[in-house]
């Protein structure tokens, strides 16, 4: 392939599931090429390369009916009350690092998580605001949304596997700056939140991404 051609050809994309605990052994054993949102941690990045942020997440709680709307993290931080999170995420380790002293119901997928709150099992679930939304949006009588304080945040990355070669990392991470400082990533969540039904208004102020 000449110069031209390799300019000009367009990549075949094969979507795989995978889960937030699997993914990164999904890299690292060569089944998929590509990870979003990733969160990359310290212990991440001795195995995986990430790109630099494709957007920050903001973490909010979907409490069960009759369950008091939290307004710190402090408040879910007791032995009586029952977190429901999906094992491997980001939601355990918001649990687990802001409130250690709750009862933390782990779950393998998000979906039994709320399932959890749903039923009663657990008192609240632990999400990303744009999953907590789009779940509510979807039941709004499985409970209601809080946005504890404080207002906590993490970067959420492309992953890819290690190599000496930097410059799909380079490349990857050029795209997410770019599309970022042009409000591009911000538009294409909004349109994403339109598929479900969500408007803008719908999305708490405090929330970022």
């Amino acid at each position: 392939m000449n110069r031209r051609d390799a300019l000009t050809s367009v990549a075949k994309v094969e979507t795989l599931e995978s889960t937030w605990g699997n993914q990164i052994l999904d890299l690292q054993a060569d089944k998929i090429d590509l990870a979003f949102a990733v969160n990359p941690t310290p212990e991440r990045s001795l195995v995986i390369d990430f790109s630099t942020p494709i957007l920050v997440h903001s973490f909010t709680v979907i409490t069960k009916k009759g369950f008091a709307k939290p307004q710190t993290w402090s408040e879910l931080n007791k032995p009586e009350v029952k977190i429901a999170v999906d094992i491997g995420s980001t939601h355990e380790t918001i649990a687990r690092r802001y409130c250690p002293k709750a009862n933390i119901l782990g779950f393998k997928e998000r979906n039994e998580a709320i399932l959890a709150v749903a039923t009663g099992r657990a008192d609240c679930n632990i999400s990303l605001a744009v999953l907590s939304v789009a779940t509510l949006k979807k039941n709004p009588t499985l409970g209601e949304l809080a946005v504890p304080r404080p207002l906590l945040t993490l970067p959420t990355n492309m992953g890819i596997r290690a190599e000496a070669d930097r410059r799909y990392k380079d490349f990857l991470s050029a795209w997410a700056d770019y599309n970022r400082s042009l409000g591009q990533t911000r538009e294409w969540m909004l349109k994403g939140f339109e598929a479900v039904g969500l408007g803008a208004d719908d999305i708490p102020g405090e929330v970022q991404f």
